[in-house]
C-alpha cells in the first residue's frame, strides 16, 4: 500500500468518526465572504478543509462595533460564519483618567459583559466539537 492510498483510507476513517458532527470555531478574525477583509485567511483555508469532515462548521468571530462595519453573517455550504458585536473597551484611555485600580474593575465588568453575550449567542448553536482562541482587544486570551 503506498503512503497516498494509507492517508486516503485514514481520511476516510477520520470523515466516519465526524459526518454527522457539528463543529464550532471561534476566531478573532475570519475573512469575509468575498475575502475583501482578509483577517484570519489561514482560518478560513483550514475551515475549508474541515468542511468535507463535519456535517455543520459554525464561525463566530466576535467584531467590536464600528469596526469592519461591513461584515456581514453569510453560509457557504456547511459553513456558516457569524460576526457578533460588542462594546470595545478603550483600556488606555481609562487607565489614563482613572488609573490601574479603576482601569481593572473596568475591564473586570467589561470581560464579564462579553463573555455573557458570547456564551448565549453561542449557546442557541447546536455543537458537537469546538475550536478556538480568541485574543480580546485588551490582550486577554480565553481557549477553549
Amino acid at each position: 500500500m503506498s503512503d497516498l492510498e494509507d492517508t486516503n483510507n485514514k481520511n476516510d476513517e477520520f470523515r466516519e468518526g465526524f459526518e454527522d458532527k457539528n463543529l464550532l470555531i471561534l476566531t478573532n478574525s475570519y475573512p469575509d465572504e468575498d475575502n475583501r477583509h482578509y483577517g484570519g485567511i489561514f482560518v478560513k483555508k483550514q475551515v475549508r478543509y474541515l468542511a468535507r469532515y463535519f456535517n455543520e462548521i459554525y464561525v463566530i468571530s466576535p467584531q467590536p462595533y464600528g469596526s469592519n462595519r461591513n461584515l456581514r453573517d453569510y453560509e457557504h455550504d456547511n459553513v456558516r460564519v457569524y460576526y457578533p458585536r460588542f462594546f470595545h473597551l478603550p483600556v488606555e484611555f481609562f487607565r489614563k483618567r482613572l488609573g490601574d485600580n479603576l482601569t481593572c474593575l473596568a475591564v473586570y465588568l467589561w470581560q464579564y459583559q462579553y463573555e455573557k453575550k458570547l456564551k448565549t449567542f453561542v449557546s442557541n448553536l447546536k455543537r458537537d466539537c469546538c475550536v478556538g482562541k480568541i485574543v480580546t482587544y485588551q490582550g486577554g486570551i480565553n481557549s477553549g
